[in-house]
């Protein structure tokens, strides 16, 4: 499960580069949006243990772990049900 959210992570960089970077910043901090299915969500766990961490909270303390890295806002829209695909072609209708 973690796997295929990395490779997400991944593919979505992947796919950026070469494109225009646009840094959205709010109060100071990187925003990151998460995209995905019911595994982005996290469903099962926050069914399971509602009060986390969860997989936006894990991703937020590993980037503060680095200090060289500047301070994130990780926004989880992950969403049961929904594929990648169609959430990219969303965007660009």
């Amino acid at each position: 499960m973690y796997f295929r959210v990395v490779i997400l992570l991944v593919a979505i960089f992947v796919m950026d580069v070469g494109t225009c970077w646009v840094r959205a910043e709010h109060d100071g901090k990187v925003q990151i949006l998460l995209l995905g299915d019911s595994t982005t969500e996290g469903s099962v766990p926050r069914r399971h243990v509602p009060k986390g961490p969860h997989l936006e909270d894990v991703i937020r303390e590993l980037l503060a772990a680095e200090k060289d890295l500047p301070p994130t806002n990780v926004i989880n829209l992950g969403l049961s049900g929904e594929y990648i695909q169609r959430l990219l072609e969303s965007t660009t209708t």
